[in-house]
């Protein structure tokens, strides 16, 4: 089941003793797996040494080696959110973001490569591109849900006193992608949870929308209730 990005879970020392099993199925990926086992046990400065070793030896490995550990890696991962823990900075910036780089130029048909970079960048662009290349991918859909609904959140959030957006219909346009990608979705991930905030946004953006054609001087959440209008806001009175 997916999840959204939280804080720190079990679920998230969980991932670290798994990967680190995981890892011990390579010879090479032993140290990366040594790594794990340290930074769930709260080593904190010994593992990042032994990631410091594991991302030299990286750099004498083939492309497709690269590729296979960094695929094999991310593809563990329960959550939408890049493990932070399992995924420090050095290693995002040091070998799976340039990894994934190096593959989507190299073979812009590739829709894996652009899948784990919207996941690690939380570019909507990669993203989308990853759909549009094989529309089967839920882990993207997912993400591209995920984004949609992190920027609604902030563009919406002052709402009534104030848009943060630059475009209401576009911000519009976004709630209902939201509610089509939800609709496409065959994964479980509280779709129904997803579907209800996605709502909220569509009913308060076109409430709003229908406020400033009006040329109301009343106050918005006035001229909602006079007009049925029903907008969601948790602080309404």
């Amino acid at each position: 089941m997916f999840k959204m990005g939280e804080s720190w879970r079990p679920d998230d020392f969980q991932f670290l003793r798994d990967a680190a099993i995981w890892a011990q199925s390579h010879v090479p990926w032993v140290r990366y797996g040594a790594y794990c086992t340290l930074r769930e046990q709260g080593h904190r400065r010994r593992s990042l040494s032994v990631l410091r070793k594991f991302l030299t030896e990286t750099e004498q490995w083939t492309r497709e080696a690269r590729r296979e550990f960094c695929d094999g890696l991310l593809s563990l991962g329960q959550t939408l959110d890049a493990q932070s823990m399992a995924y420090p900075q050095p290693m995002v910036k040091g070998l799976l973001i340039p990894v994934f780089e190096d593959w989507r130029d190299a073979d812009p048909q590739a829709s894996v490569p652009r899948r784990w970079l919207a996941r690690l960048t939380h570019d909507s662009t990669e993203a989308r591109a990853a759909l549009a290349l094989d529309p089967s991918d839920d882990i993207a859909r997912c993400l591209l849900i995920q984004q949609i609904d992190g920027c609604l959140g902030y563009e919406l959030h002052e709402l009534p006193w104030g848009y943060l957006g630059d475009d209401l219909k576009e911000s519009l346009e976004g709630a209902n992608e939201g509610l089509r990608l939800l609709d496409e979705l065959r994964v479980d991930w509280d779709v129904q949870e997803n579907r209800k905030r996605f709502q909220f946004y569509r009913d308060l953006l076109e409430s709003y929308l229908a406020y400033l054609a009006s040329g109301s001087d009343v106050a918005f959440l006035e001229w909602a209730r006079v007009h049925g209008r029903v907008t969601g806001l948790k602080w309404e009175r």
